[in-house]
Order: structure tokens, then C-alpha cells, then sequence
């Protein structure tokens, strides 16, 4: 009788560590997944000890222009209709559409509107004068068709988009070698916060014309005061060169950046 106990919890004590072998597999493929689909860098502490306290926590570094949606100042010049910059498959009309500029992550009152997704000469005057790094909300109410049922229905869409450089700013060792800096020298002080807590910080900061970092501040916290302080100063001391971004006609311009960390946000 002992005997045949004992058998069987060595029998569970095996598959326990292979159940734990496979579920670690899986974490790290789901992280390199996140990876390639969306360029940043995701941290995961993972476990403590085998048979310890889970201490998991994903801690996001990625960046580059505030918003994913971008477009250039000389492809701004040739757009006439909202759908030129974005449009969704679900929308048959829309009703109006304001362009409004973003600054220091709110709506401000500089913008222009019109009646449906043809673009008056306001708006297309208005999206000529931005310059560089220039954020924007645009769009409005429209009507969707619903693709289970086929009902038109109201809603509204207002994508966020970025006027960047006809040739962006580059880090000189690549975009992973710098993410790579950050995640190791914050790696101690990450490892036991609270993901519960996390918030989508941004710092924001300019590759100035001679490829140099300059105007590095903070508008968004990740939730803790000592990271974010933290992560100001690696932007500020963080080693090598940038190349620095060029216009339509390769003259040098400024560009500011956006480096994203802790929680996802958008």
C-alpha cells in the first residue's frame, strides 16, 4: 500500500514539472508573438521559484511616432477625402468629420470641420500647415453596416494619426539594440512592481538636426514616480548616435519620438 502511494505521487510530481515545462513554453511563444506583431519589447519576470508565489509581470518598451496611424507632410498636401487617410470596410457614410490637433495628449480647440468625408477647403488648408510631429484626431459620426445582421447603424469613428518625417529619424545600432538598453538597465526595479498598478507611460522627446537627444520629458506616468524618473534619465544618457530625419527634399529636420512603457494603453 505505501508502496503503490508512493508510486503514484512521484507519477504526480512528473507531470507537474512537465505540465509547468509546457505552460513556460507557451509564455514565451505567446511573447515573441506580441514581438512581431507589434515591435515592442515585452518584459516577463516569470517565476520566482518552481513550486514558489507566481511573480509574472509584462512590462511593455516600444518606441517611435505617438500613434501608429502616420502620414507624411507631402502625402498631406495630395489629400482631399477623410478615406485618403483612413477609412474602415463597415462604414457606408459619414455624417461629418472635424480634424482636431492633439497636444500634450488632450484635444485642443484649433480645428476645422466639415459635413461628411470630402474634405472643404478649410480642412485641406488646415492639414497643409501642419508641420512635423504634428498629432491629430480626425473623423466624426458615421453610419455602419453591421456585417451579421446587414442593419445600417450610427457610430463613429476617430482615428489619431502623426505627420511624420518623408524619412524618419533612426537609432544608429537599430531599434532593438536601444529597446534591449532599457529593458536591461530597468531590469531590477521592474521586476517587482505591481501589473495591477501599471499605466501607459510616455516620454516624450526630439532627434534634433545634429542626431542628438533634446526636450526629454514625461507626460504620461506608468503609475510609479521612481520609474518614471528612471526612464527619463536612460532616455537622456542613452548611449550611441541617431540619424537624424529628413524632408521630401533630404534637408535635415527635427523629429520627436515617443518612448512607450509598463502598461499597453494605446
Amino acid at each position: 500500500m505505501k508502496r503503490s502511494i508512493l508510486i503514484f505521487s512521484v507519477a504526480v510530481v512528473i507531470i507537474s514539472i512537465t505540465c509547468f515545462g509546457l505552460m513556460n513554453k507557451n509564455n514565451s511563444a505567446t511573447a515573441q508573438e506580441t514581438v512581431a506583431t507589434r515591435n515592442p519589447v515585452v518584459f516577463n519576470t516569470g517565476l520566482s521559484e518552481m513550486f514558489g508565489e507566481t511573480a509574472e509581470i509584462n512590462f511593455l518598451y516600444d518606441f517611435g511616432p505617438r500613434f501608429e496611424l502616420t502620414v507624411t507632410k507631402q502625402e498631406l498636401a495630395e489629400i482631399k477625402s477623410m478615406t485618403e487617410l483612413y477609412h474602415e470596410e463597415s462604414i457606408v457614410t459619414y455624417r461629418a468629420v472635424t480634424i482636431t490637433i492633439v497636444e500634450n495628449e488632450r484635444l485642443t480647440s484649433k480645428r476645422a470641420s466639415g459635413a461628411n468625408e470630402f474634405l472643404n477647403q478649410t480642412q485641406i488648408e488646415f492639414l497643409k500647415s501642419f508641420d512635423y510631429s504634428t498629432n491629430f484626431q480626425i473623423g466624426g459620426d458615421v453610419v455602419r453596416k453591421n456585417k451579421d445582421t446587414g442593419k445600417l447603424e450610427d457610430g463613429f469613428s476617430r482615428p489619431h494619426i502623426t505627420v511624420v518625417p518623408e524619412k524618419q529619424a533612426q537609432y544608429i545600432n537599430g531599434k532593438v539594440a536601444l529597446l534591449d538598453y532599457l529593458k536591461k538597465e530597468s531590469k531590477e526595479e521592474v521586476v517587482n512592481l505591481d501589473e495591477k498598478k501599471l499605466q501607459p507611460g510616455k516620454v516624450f522627446f526630439t532627434i534634433t538636426e545634429n542626431g542628438t537627444i533634446f526636450n526629454v520629458r514625461l507626460l504620461l506616468t506608468c503609475g510609479y514616480d521612481s520609474i518614471d524618473k528612471m526612464m527619463l534619465k536612460l532616455i537622456e544618457n542613452a548611449p550611441g548616435n541617431w540619424r537624424p530625419a529628413l524632408d521630401s527634399e533630404d534637408e535635415i529636420v527635427e523629429q520627436e519620438l515617443v518612448f512607450s512603457f509598463g502598461d499597453m494603453g494605446c
